[in-house]
Order: structure tokens, then sequence, then C-alpha cells
């Protein structure tokens, strides 16, 4: 016998269903398409939008299996993360990319190099140095077996770790693996590589931290060659570099040859519209210092006084920045004979310092008792005194 036709109502709900399959499986994720809108979004700014279509995508793709699209999502996604500021959420998207890749290409391709120095560099950045110094070490091992040691990606990935041994505060293999890295890249006739001017910069602090400002200076004076070398005398990153030299030159004492170089400075920032705020301010509080410690304390007061108000145009304030200026505006005007003045500067000073977290006691002591001695010299016994309580609760604490 045969089956007996549908009725027209069960036909019906047949078609209505076939409908409803065809439609799911419409709505199923394309990978391709969902990675093209979230690098629309990424690059138009929508991060927010960005981050939610790059996730959809590393999950579509982590269920088909398809290592290169959960590489490359995951990608996404992580750098997406990095610029929200959301650093241990990009260190996964990184960790999970990276063994996406190793499936890929294998664990010792030199691709995976790079992505050890994504994950090391976000460790860097949010101060778990020993984290980023095991990441590097990896990354450096790869690169020396694929290149040889004395490539000059090796040389870069050795500047790297050499600035986090450096920020860990271990001086000494700071300095075997920058000068390590200048050695590399000089090996490869790359004196006027970018790169050597940032290995020279690194090793230079390591060397002024030390307390070797000669051979701090001479490292220093390179780097600006370099820099100018490569991208004119009037770029701003040549800006910083003569800045360091110039910083350096002041603590040894060369105060003339400071200043010009910070009046250099500032005459190529006056003329660049796209210079930052926050360059121009670190400038002209660096010229400051170095006008008042010249014996100019009359030079130096408008010259920091337009660095504070300079500062109200900086996007993300820096307490710390904004306590020393300050505090050297507040050293200038105690010079100038004016305690009133000076010991309101440095009430700001220290606000600002104990906004920052820091710095620590002993230097928060020191500005307290310039304080109390400014309020004192204007007459407000009053306030010195409440000021000299404040210091007694401190040591006490």
């Amino acid at each position: 016998m045969f089956p007996r036709m549908p009725t027209p109502s069960i036909r019906a709900w047949a078609v209505f269903a076939f409908a409803v399959t065809a439609l799911a499986c419409a709505a199923e994720p394309d990978i391709p398409t969902l990675m093209g809108k979230a690098r629309e979004a990424t690059e138009s700014g929508r991060l927010e939008e960005a981050l939610k279509l790059w996730d959809q995508a590393a999950q579509a793709a982590q269920k088909s299996k398809n290592d290169v699209e959960i590489r490359d999502s995951l990608t996404g996604r992580g750098e997406v993360e990095q610029a929200l500021g959301r650093t241990d959420a990009a260190i996964d998207s990184f960790r999970a990319m990276a063994a996406a890749n190793a499936r890929i290409a294998g664990p010792q391709d030199v691709s995976m190099a790079r992505a050890h120095d994504r994950i090391a560099h976000l460790y860097q950045a949010s101060g778990k140095l020993d984290e980023a110094l095991a990441e590097y070490e990896k990354s450096v091992a790869i690169r020396e077996a694929a290149l040889g040691r004395t490539a000059p990606e090796v040389a870069e990935t050795l500047n790297n770790m050499g600035l986090a041994a450096y920020l860990h505060g271990d001086l000494d293999r700071a300095q075997k693996l920058l000068t390590e890295a200048v050695g590399g890249i000089d090996n490869q006739r790359m004196a006027d590589s970018p790169n050597r001017a940032m290995a020279l910069t690194n090793l230079a602090q390591v060397y002024r931290a030390r307390g070797e400002s000669d051979k701090a200076i001479e490292l220093f004076r390179e780097a600006v060659r370099v820099w100018t070398t490569n991208l004119g005398p009037d770029a701003e990153r040549v800006v910083l570099s003569q800045n360091n030299l110039a910083e350096a030159l002041r603590s040894a004492g060369k105060l003339d040859e400071a200043e010009a170089l910070y009046r250099r400075s500032l005459a190529i920032l006056e003329k660049r519209a796209d210079a930052g705020p926050s360059t121009m301010v670190a400038t002209l509080g660096e010229l400051g210092v170095v006008l008042r410690r010249s014996g100019r304390a009359s030079e130096a007061e408008p010259v920091l006084r337009r660095a504070i108000a300079l500062q109200q145009n900086v996007t993300e304030p820096n307490h710390s920045e904004r306590g020393t200026l300050r505090f050297n505006l507040a050293v200038v005007l105690e010079d100038l004979g004016r305690p009133g003045e000076a010991a309101r500067i440095y009430e700001q000073a220290v606000t600002e310092f104990e906004a920052a977290g820091g710095p620590d006691g002993a230097a928060i002591r020191r500005i307290l008792e310039r304080w109390a001695a400014a309020a004192r010299a204007a007459g407000d016994t009053a306030k010195a005194e409440e000021i000299e309580r404040r210091i007694a609760q401190r040591s006490g604490s």
C-alpha cells in the first residue's frame, strides 16, 4: 500500500519547516565577511563594534577548526583589545593566536618570534617584566636558530630585551644585551638604521644609570645623528633624542650646551603644527630647570609657567610630571624672594604627587619641608606649623 499523501495543512507545515531550515543555514556566519566588517570598524575607530565582530569571527573560526581563520581573527581581536587598554585580554588573544600559528607553521617557524614579541610588548607595558623577558628569550631563540645570531632581527629583539632588563633594574644584563644589539647592527653595516638609534638610546640610559655620564653623552650624540640622518633635522623624534642628550649634559653640569639643545628643540616644535603638547611641556620644563641652575631664575619663571599652562592641553595628565613642574616653579619663586607664592605652588605640587601615588615618602617629606619653610618665611606661622605636624605624622606612620 502506498502511503497516504499529507493533508494540505501538514504539507504547508513541511514547506514552512524547510523554509526555517533554509533561513537558519543562511544565518550561519560567513567568516571572511565578518573579518572584513571587523577590519573596517577597526580602521574607522569603532573599536567596541570591531571587538564584537572579531569575537564573532574567532568563535566561528573555532567551530570550523580553520587555523588560518582562527589565527587571523584572534590577531584582530588582540589588536583591538590592546588599543582599548585591555592588556590581559589582549595577551590571552595573542597566546591563542600563537597556538594556532604554531599548528600552521610549526613552533620554531620565524613567524612565531613575532607572536612572542607581541606578547612580550604587552607584558612590558603592564610592568610584568619577568614575563616579558621570558617571551623575548623565546623570540631570540627562534630567530637565532633560523637566521643566525648576527641577524638584524635578532639584534632588534636583543634591544627590546635589554630595555626590559633596564626597566627591571638589572643593569648588568641590560648592558650586555644592548651592547650585543648595537654590535649586531653594526656588523650588518646598518650604522644609520633607526633600530641602531633606539639601541644606542637604551644603552646610553644604562650608562647614565651607572653614573658613567661621558659614555652616556657619547651614545646619545650618536643617536641624535642617526635619527637626524633618517628623519631630517626637524622631526619630533629628533627632538626627543636631543632632549635625552640635553638631560645627560645637564646632569653632568654642562648647562650651556644643554640649554642650546633645549632651545633648538623648542624652535623645531614651535614650527610643527603636529607637535604633541606633552613634548613641548617636557622641553619647557627641562629648559626651566637649566635656567634656574644657571642662576637665571627670572628667565626660568616664565618658561615654567608656560609649561604649566600648556599642560592643560595634554589629554591624559601625568600627575607626577605636573607635580615636578610645580615644584620647580616653587623653587624658582623662592630664589626670587617670593615665599608666599612659592608656598601656594608647593601645596599644588604635593597635591599632584599624592594623586600620582608618589614620589616615595622621603621625596614627599622634602617637598613638605620646603613648603613649611616657605610658609614660615612668608609670615604664615600657623600654616607652617600645620605642615610640620603633617611631616611628623608621616614620619611616625
